[in-house]
């Protein structure tokens, strides 16, 4: 009797600690929206995530060129794909370390099972007065393809204040996640040099290769 009382107890203790689970993790993907597809467009809003629930959702180490108290993510994209649940979420460093001469927010993808057990995640791309990206891609599969700026720290201290155009280097490469929701990144193809631009039309800076 009392073996089965043991039982009992631990199946009702479990099957608290799996709701609370759940629970936690619609919260958490709460701050994410629904997209069908994925581009650089879909993700200009970001909502703040609680502490508690990135620690738990998003446990992510943090980068050496960092502080525990900058530790603050943000929501963006959420989809779904073969059985798995795939976000983008956002972490932004509000002090920056000599490495990086700039603040800067990281843009990660994370993908979970049904119950929001972590499987895999991957920095996607960074941005910041240094760095620009471009995203395109699809969900079903996850398959997204970036164009990343770096501009140097030397060519940031010597540019005027109302440049129109910078200088930079541009990298591709694809990101891909398998049936097993597992992320690969792959170079699409060599570094180019090239030029941020600020386009008035659109408002904002594009990226233009030299070749």
């Amino acid at each position: 009797m009392k073996k089965r009382n043991f039982l009992l107890f631990v199946c009702l203790i479990t099957n608290i600690i799996a709701y609370a689970q759940r629970t936690d993790f619609k919260e958490f993907l709460s701050h994410f929206y629904e997209t069908a597809n994925v581009s650089c467009e879909k993700t200009d809003y970001f909502a703040e995530i609680k502490a508690e629930l990135h620690k738990k959702f998003l446990p992510i180490p943090l980068s050496p060129c960092s502080v525990e108290k900058t530790n603050d993510w943000r929501g963006a994209a959420k989809w779904e794909t073969n059985g798995l649940i795939v976000v983008f979420a956002e972490r932004y460093n509000d002090v920056a370390c000599e490495e990086e001469g700039y603040p800067w927010m990281e843009k990660w993808l994370v993908s979970y099972d049904e119950s929001g057990k972590v499987i895999d995640y991957i920095l996607a791309t960074k941005s910041s007065d240094r760095y620009f990206y471009e995203i395109n891609g699809t969900i079903l599969p996850t398959s997204i393809s970036v164009k990343f700026v770096n501009i140097s720290k030397e060519t940031m201290h010597n540019m005027p204040s109302d440049a129109k155009s910078i200088p930079c280097t541009i990298e591709f490469y694809d990101i891909t996640m398998d049936n097993n929701g597992h992320f690969h990144r792959q170079k699409k193809q060599e570094d180019q040099k090239g030029l941020v631009v600020w386009n008035k039309g659109r408002n904002k800076f594009v990226i233009n290769s030299e070749n």
